[in-house]
């Protein structure tokens, strides 16, 4: 019996013995040998500061803060060291920058002014411009600023954008000037007027030889000149097509005795012509004095028989004389006026300007006078019937158009 009491004892003993044993060498590793645990380092960007913190701290992390200069709010988490995913052991550092704010300024009330003024302000402010959306408000003046987003006075970071609501439409009282649209398509052209808030009104094509079809010759009102917004303007456009009765710059008209009008060409003066012999002049001249003189029923038309290598005859000159556009000074009134407009292109010196109207009493001269470049011509002339219109720049013909 007491052998039994015996055994049992010591087997009590070997267990409780086995049991500290085993918690003690649990102990040692746990304390002297297991290696500590790593953790991945989450990321904090845009955080703030306290949450960053708290959550570090959570991983047995080392938080070392750096103040930055910034336009994020005061308190966020601009960047970190390590990078977020990097495995750091407990009671590693990690470094946090954090800003620290930037000067903060006040953001200008705008509503109620007009695009250009607002635009103005948001600038000289330290601000920049953002999208501008246009809207149809009752009440509300176009072109005016109706809202917009920073709202007024709130303080945010200079270069911000702010962003506009405006009342659709162009300011009717804002005065503008015409742009010059010369040989700009006719789509350009419109796009230049309504970049500026005007409108075209009518589309006139003009016969010009030297601008290409389809293109902008100019308005009217001209190039410079001011209008207000919203109005319109004539925009005159080249044409290729001749006219009906058109006459070329050397041409002339003559009235025969049957009231019939014949165009006259006048061929200029070459090196060759000035070289021929005295009797071919004079035969070309008594041909020419024949071919007027034999659509009339004058007896000088005999005397137009001699032969090519004789001077013409006076009697033959003053026939040839008696054609309305030689015999008749030009005259300088009429029951009709013709207005003249043309501005002058880009040239590099100043330049001899000639206005020419040739009408059924002859030609004549309505202007010549030195211009410059950019210069605005604006006159009239009195005419009867009709007329056409050349006019010279620096000799050479730069614009014909015929009035009625």
């Amino acid at each position: 019996m007491r052998s039994h009491k015996g055994g049992v004892v010591l087997w009590t003993l070997f267990i409780v013995t086995g049991i500290v044993f085993a918690s003690g060498a649990i102990a040692v590793y746990t304390v002297f040998i297991k290696p500590e645990g790593k953790s991945t380092v989450p990321s904090f960007n845009n955080q703030f500061i306290s949450d960053a913190v708290a959550e570090a701290e959570k991983l047995g992390l080392v938080v070392q803060l750096e103040n930055v200069a910034s336009t994020l709010p005061e308190g966020r988490v601009l960047a970190q060291a390590p990078d977020a995913g990097t495995e750091l052991r407990k009671g590693q550092v990690i470094i946090l920058q954090v800003s620290r704010g930037g000067e903060l300024y006040a953001v200008p009330d705008v509503r109620g002014k007009s695009l250009t003024d607002a635009q103005n302000e948001i600038k000289s402010s330290g601000f920049a411009l953002g999208d501008i959306v246009k809207i149809r408000e009752n009440n509300i003046q176009a072109g005016n600023v109706i809202a917009q987003s920073p709202a007024p006075d709130v303080r945010i970071g200079s270069g911000r954008k702010i962003d506009l609501l405006v009342q659709d439409g162009t300011p009717q009282s804002e005065i503008v000037k015409v742009p010059d649209v010369n040989r700009m398509s006719e789509q350009e052209a419109r796009d230049a007027l309504d970049a500026v808030g005007l409108k075209v009104n009518a589309i006139d094509r003009v016969y010009s030889p030297l601008v290409p079809e389809g293109l902008a010759i100019e308005t009217r009102p001209g190039a410079g000149s001011t209008m207000r917004a919203g109005q319109g303007v004539t925009l005159k456009l080249a044409s290729q097509r001749r006219p009906a009765g058109f006459m070329d710059a050397n041409t002339t008209s003559t009235t025969t005795a049957n009231g019939s009008v014949r165009r006259v060409t006048s061929q200029p003066n070459s090196s060759q012509s000035t070289n021929q012999a005295p009797a071919q002049t004079q035969n070309n001249q008594a041909q020419a004095s024949q071919q007027k003189t034999s659509t009339t029923t004058t007896p000088a038309v005999t005397t137009q028989k001699a032969p090519a290598s004789t001077p013409a005859p006076a009697p033959q000159q003053k026939t040839a004389a008696t054609t309305p556009a030689a015999s008749q000074p030009a005259s300088s009134g009429g029951n009709k006026t013709a207005r003249i407009r043309y501005v002058v292109p880009p040239i590099a010196k100043p330049m001899n300007l000639r206005v020419e109207l040739t009408d059924p009493s002859g030609k004549r001269d309505v202007l010549n006078k030195q211009v410059s470049a950019g210069e605005n011509i604006n006159t009239t002339a009195k005419y009867s019937q009709e007329c056409v219109i050349t006019i010279y720049l620096g000799g050479a013909s730069v614009w014909q158009e015929k009035q009625r």
